[in-house]
């Protein structure tokens, strides 16, 4: 008995588990929807396309320098709604 009650316990927290990173998923996306277009375009690509800043850079057509503040400050704008939020 022990034994399945610990292999059912693990099962319950998996699910739990999925369950709350599901809803975080939920709650990031949410937020990025608060963003600027721009601003949901070049973190989607930082995230999601692994190509270097430089890359995102000549397909948007900035500077890399540009590009690395305006992901810097697209990021701290989507803490910032997710802290707001959060509360």
């Amino acid at each position: 008995d022990t034994l399945y009650e610990e292999e059912q316990h693990g099962v319950d927290s998996d699910l739990e588990n999925g369950y709350h990173i599901k809803e975080e998923y939920q709650r990031v996306l949410r937020a990025m929807q608060q963003l600027d277009d721009e601003e949901q375009d070049i973190l989607a690509l930082v995230v999601s396309s692994g190509l270097s800043y430089r890359e995102i850079a000549d397909m948007t057509g900035n500077s890399e320098a540009n590009i690395k503040v305006k992901i810097h400050r697209s990021r701290l704008k989507l803490k910032k709604i997710l802290r707001q939020n959060k509360l």
